[in-house]
């Protein structure tokens, strides 16, 4: 079974912060996602707190689900996709309707 991630940012660092708080946009993440299988809600970004970057996200999902080999990308640069991309690790599946 593929697992697909749903989770509301803590800060976006790139726009004005959002109007709903952290717990209702976690609520309505837990509500837009409710019976469909394969979706998770997932937290971590605001159990961290402070500006939410994906790279920071994907290296905490990168250790708490393991990562499927490749060499370790140097640096942080968040506005760098590749960088990014690197240090996802992962992979992306559509998910059917």
């Amino acid at each position: 079974m593929r697992l697909a991630l749903v989770g509301p940012a803590a800060q976006p660092p790139h726009r004005t912060p959002p109007v709903a708080s952290a717990a209702q946009r976690l609520a309505m993440a837990e509500l837009a996602i409710r019976g469909l299988p394969g979706l998770r809600v997932d937290d971590r970004e605001l159990q961290r707190g402070g500006l939410s970057y994906t790279v920071l996200t994907l290296e905490s999902l990168r250790t708490e689900f393991g990562t499927s080999g490749g060499a370790e990308p140097a640096g942080r640069d968040t506005r760098n996709p590749a960088v990014v991309g690197a240090r996802a690790g992962m992979r992306a599946f559509p998910v059917a309707a």
